[in-house]
Formats: structure tokens, C-alpha cells, sequence
């Protein structure tokens, strides 16, 4: 049995000008992820009529996940999983800060003007009870301190929440790039003895780029997906494709399949 799993920042509805808007290009979104029929995706800027959005374009997916603000007015880092494909056993939410139970909470020594959170969920394939524990997130621009201190939380709060029984996965916007010390820090072992690895760490640093701010051509390695080496990482590839002559989004989308 494969899963396949996608990670893709949608690109927040600034709003951009002209086929860079998100009334215009929402549909290039949903025919990507359509076509590439994931049984998990971890999505970034999210906002809320966004999420209404792609509720109703990815008709066959649920999602789960809370927005950053813990009040439904900030961007989501919502997970939709297929619900003919997985079972959702668990959810939840917390926030890359000092207080990570707390909504909306942010840190001042952290340096992030902005509050960050972590989606995860626990799910049972339908199939063979294969059990995947998938957790999302969008680390922040501005504050190297708040990447790293959010990656060390990330990784406390896997090896805590997933069962031992479940395979783990992490999925993100990074914003920095896979030699940085927050990037390595997830491949070091968890408290739990469960290791992940960079799924396109086989690939040549410049075959990883992933942010292209709409120009088609990327120049920064900072989406990925990392996975758990008791699972084998069956293909990866970063999808540049447009639809309907439309980048989706000025991110590309990376797209893993395990076995």
C-alpha cells in the first residue's frame, strides 16, 4: 500500500494583482492537488475564506486544524486527509512559543512578530490500519531564534504525541534552507529513538528549490517533507507544473510517496 503526501503553501490572498489573485487562480490550486490525488496534505497561509475555498473545490478531503490567531481570523495550517483513504483518530493544535498550549500565544525573546503553530494529526490507513501521525507547520520568516527554538519544540511535541505504533511525518514551509541549523535539527534522533530524514535530501541543494514568488524559476530550498526512516520513501519530486497557464501558487508543491 502507497500513501502519497503533499506539502504546498497556497500563497495567503494579499491580495495580488491581476491572474496572481487568488479569485483567479484558486482553481489552479485545486486542479494540482486534484490531480495528484494525495492522501494527506499539509497545507500554509491558509486564511479563512481561503479554507472555505478549498473546502469546497477538494470536495473528497476533510481537514483539521486551527488558524495561528486560535480565534478563526488567522492563516491555517490546515491538514486535509481523504477520508475514504484514512481514518482520523486524533487532532490537534499548538503554538511555537514558550506558552504552546496557549492560542495565539507568542514569545517576545523568540523574535517572531507574528504567532506560529504546529497542526497535527493521527490517522489509521483504512486499508491495512497503518498508522501515520503527520504534523504541519509554518516556521517564521523574520527570527532565526524563533525557527530554532520552534524546531526544538516541534520535535519535543512529535516524539510526545505519536504512538510508537505510528510512522512519523512532518511537513512545512521552513524558510531556511536544509544546511540551517532548525532543518538539521529535525533529522537528529527524537527522545522516542525515531529518526526522520529530509525527503529531498538526495537531490542536489540546487534541485530543491522550491520558493518562486511566481516567476516559474525557484531560488530557495525551504519546503520539504520529512519522514520516518522505519518507512521507505518510494519517489519524490517537486511539482513546477502550471494550470491553465496559471502558477498555482509562488511556492512549489513537493510531493512524497512511501510504501
Amino acid at each position: 500500500m502507497t500513501n502519497r503526501l503533499v506539502t504546498i503553501n497556497i500563497r495567503y490572498d494579499k491580495p495580488d494583482p491581476g491572474v496572481l489573485a487568488w479569485s483567479v487562480r484558486r482553481t489552479a490550486v485545486a486542479e494540482l492537488l486534484i490531480d495528484l490525488a494525495p492522501d494527506l496534505i499539509g497545507t500554509q497561509e491558509v486564511t479563512p475564506h481561503q479554507l472555505q475555498d478549498l473546502q469546497h473545490l477538494l470536495g473528497a478531503y476533510r481537514y483539521i486544524g486551527a488558524d495561528r490567531n486560535g480565534n478563526g481570523t488567522g492563516e491555517y495550517g490546515a491538514i486535509f486527509y481523504h477520508p475514504e483513504r484514512l481514518q482520523c483518530l486524533a487532532a490537534g493544535d499548538f503554538w511555537l512559543s514558550g506558552q504552546p498550549d496557549s492560542r495565539g500565544s507568542i514569545s517576545p525573546e523568540w523574535g517572531n512578530p507574528l504567532p506560529r503553530m504546529t497542526t497535527w494529526g493521527l490517522f489509521a490507513d483504512v486499508v491495512n490500519g497503518r498508522r501515520l501521525a503527520l504534523f504541519n507547520t509554518h516556521l517564521d520568516y523574520q527570527s532565526a531564534r524563533s525557527r530554532q527554538l520552534s524546531a526544538q519544540l516541534i520535535c519535543q511535541r512529535m516524539a510526545k504525541i505519536a504512538s510508537e505504533d505510528a510512522y512519523l511525518l512532518l511537513t512545512g514551509d521552513f524558510n531556511d534552507g536544509p544546511g540551517s541549523l532548525p532543518r538539521r535539527t529535525f533529522v537528529q534522533p527524537l527522545s522516542n529513538g525515531v529518526q526522520l530524514q529530509d525527503a529531498l535530501s538526495g537531490m542536489p541543494q540546487s534541485q530543491q528549490m522550491t520558493f518562486h514568488d511566481f516567476r516559474g524559476r525557484a531560488f530557495a530550498a525551504i519546503d520539504s517533507i520529512y519522514y520516518d526512516r522505519r518507512l521507505h520513501l518510494r519517489a519524490v519530486k517537486i511539482d513546477s507544473r502550471q494550470f491553465q497557464g496559471l502558477w498555482p501558487s509562488d511556492h512549489f508543491a513537493v510531493v512524497a510517496d512511501f510504501d
